[in-house]
């Protein structure tokens, strides 16, 4: 009879080592990307005084014990052409709702974002009569994630063979730069300022000199935001983006996000500057309401700044053009929910795939601001039913960040600028609209902040709100030691930092700058 009698399991570190008996293919079925698996057969002489069941069932349970990468798709959005982010150095894998594994995936896939996750497999073999079924089961659990895999390999029993599998654990680069840095270090990467800001300098940057990337080392933040005064000529700005990247790559292990804010229309301090493209008003697309033109225009523009070095752009808005004085004027797409949603979707894409980041602004949408009030009045239901739209369409096409703004909208309830609202940013932007991307704040050095709040408080209360990075506080030194001050007494968990950080990370990989 057979013949399974034999299991070891050998755990080093995060390498796991499984010997049983049984007939397997050269290749292995479970899914990889959690896993390097390696299969060995080799003869093993049955034994005849083997009186066990045939049904017999050998089940090991193995928990890698370190973070492992893993993508997490949360939507069955179908995109054609989308850069898909597979690795063979770290196995990146995508992981679809549908439970549908792929090492090398098609052109055409469903979106999604990559978060650090603990695994858990389990192997269980099962043996009747002639047949023998290997099942392997993964539970991958990520923050408010937890989603089960099952992939059942069979085959037939003509020769008894013993199974080596060697399975080992890879950890993702943004978790082992994360384990090296101190918590100064990872409160900077929640910071995009200008060069200027960084430098305290009131003359305008535009060369990466010493002074510039003594202080990129110093204070090294997550990115840096420029202007139409930082460029002079397409090979100037070019050469300094490469030489900041360079510095940052070197002295904290990872590049920046190099941030622009070129709308099209009037907010263009590119093209406005080098005669690079320029799409027109976001108005003139919805009006066009021609999905081939958005996606073009998003495409173009995000091309154009690409070359030059720039790796975010903070547009498209996706704002309502609500009332007329809201001081939006042509930036708003159009006054219609479903058109903004559809043409905003596109011009995400386009972006996208040209390889830039786009920021969604102003979230929950600030189309209906009188120009007057601080309070803009819009209940919760209304702003479902149509400033989240646009915001919805634009994080299923792929946005990476979205910009929370610091309006006080009556329909949040708590009063507070929204990048400082717990209730916007964690309980509807990433619980109901399922947004796991980066939230930045709006500018904080803007008077919605500053006449209220200081730039500490600012920057723990948007921490504790769920904001990832904090744009242009009033006084960087000042947020970044009451963050750290906050962490050492207690108010701010270092698992929120470390959440924030990771997912900052996590996208720098993405976009190439380790």
């Amino acid at each position: 009879m057979t013949f399974f009698k034999k299991m070891i399991l050998v755990i080093a570190g995060s390498c796991l080592v499984l010997s049983s008996c049984g007939k397997t293919e050269n290749e292995s079925d479970a899914p990889d990307g959690i896993v390097n698996i390696e299969v060995v057969t080799e003869p093993l002489t049955e034994n005849k005084n083997d009186e066990s069941d045939d049904d017999e069932e050998i089940i090991v349970t193995t928990t890698a014990p370190v973070f492992v990468p893993e993508y997490v798709w949360t939507t069955t959005t179908i995109r054609k052409g989308k850069p898909y982010h597979a690795s063979a150095d770290n196995n990146y894998v995508p992981q679809r709702t549908t439970t549908s594994f792929s090492s090398k995936p098609s052109k055409t896939t469903t979106t999604g974002k990559r978060i650090p996750i603990y695994s858990r497999t389990t192997t269980r073999r099962s043996v009747s009569g002639t047949s023998i079924n290997l099942t392997t089961s993964k539970i991958v659990q990520g923050t408010g994630t937890a989603t089960i895999i099952t992939t059942t390999a069979a085959t037939t029993a003509l020769t008894t063979t013993r199974t080596t599998t060697a399975v080992t654990t890879t950890k993702a680069p943004e978790l082992v730069l994360l384990e090296d840095m101190t918590l100064e270090e990872k409160v900077y990467q929640m910071f995009i300022v200008s060069p200027e800001q960084l430098t305290s300098s009131e003359e305008y940057f535009t060369e990466a000199d010493k002074t510039l990337k003594n202080a990129l080392e110093a204070y090294p933040v997550g990115g840096l935001i420029f202007s139409e005064d930082n460029i002079k000529s397409k090979n100037q700005i070019t050469a300094m983006l490469r030489n900041l990247q360079t510095a940052a790559a070197e002295y904290s292990g990872s590049g920046i996000f190099t941030v622009i804010q070129e709308e099209g229309g009037t907010i263009a301090p590119v093209s406005g500057k080098l005669g690079t493209y320029n799409p027109g008003s976001m108005a003139s697309i919805g009006k066009a309401n021609n999905a081939d033109i958005a996606y073009e225009a998003g495409n173009k523009l995000g091309t154009d700044l690409k070359k030059l070095g720039f790796n975010v752009n903070i547009a498209p808005i996706a704002d309502l053009g609500t009332n007329s004085k809201n001081g939006l004027g042509d930036r708003v797409i159009s006054n219609t929910a479903r058109i903004a949603a559809d043409m905003l979707s596109k011009l995400v894409e386009g972006l996208s795939d040209s390889g830039m980041e786009s920021v969604l602004s102003h979230f929950p949408g600030v189309g209906a601001y009188d120009g007057k009030s601080a309070l803009i009045k819009r209940s919760l239901s209304r702003l479902r039913k149509e400033e989240f739209l646009p915001f919805k369409s634009g994080i299923e096409a792929g946005a990476g960040f979205v910009l929370v703004s610091h309006h006080i909208v009556s329909g949040i309830g708590d009063n507070l600028p929204c990048d400082l609202s717990y209730t916007a940013v964690t309980g509807i932007l990433r619980n109901e609209l399922d947004f796991d991307g980066i939230v930045i704040t709006d500018s904080h050095k803007d008077k919605a902040i500053t006449k209220k709040y200081s730039a500490g408080e600012a920057a723990v209360m948007a921490i504790n709100a769920g904001a990832d990075i904090i744009m242009q506080p009033a006084d960087l030194a000042e947020a970044v030691d009451a963050v750290c001050e906050a962490v050492e007494s207690g108010e701010i968990k270092e698992d929120r930092i470390n959440e924030s950080v990771t997912r900052i990370l996590a996208q720098k990989a993405e976009m190439g700058l380790f």
